[in-house]
């Protein structure tokens, strides 16, 4: 089966040719990679946010006497909820 063939039966298939299938493929997988960057960038920044709550977490402990503290622990159970996939 030639290209002309291969796009005949495209278009009358699915109303478009091999070359636009080209079109399709890149700008898909263009924007597969802008995603994947997307995710790996949030899952740094889930993990930089994660760890500030943790030494939060401990300061919190160290000057709860003195009525300064902060509700990172809950934060940190709704993280540790999330990463495990509970609603």
């Amino acid at each position: 089966m030639n290209l002309e063939a291969i796009n005949k039966w495209l278009d009358e298939e699915y109303g478009c040719s091999y070359t636009r299938l080209e079109e399709l493929h890149d700008f898909y997988f263009e924007k597969y990679c802008d995603l994947k960057q997307e995710n790996n960038q949030l899952k740094c920044n889930w993990n930089k946010l994660k760890e500030i709550a943790k030494i939060q977490s401990d300061f919190k402990l160290k000057v709860r006497n003195k009525e300064l503290w902060f509700e990172v622990d809950e934060l940190l159970s709704k993280m540790e909820e999330l990463e495990k996939g509970v609603n």
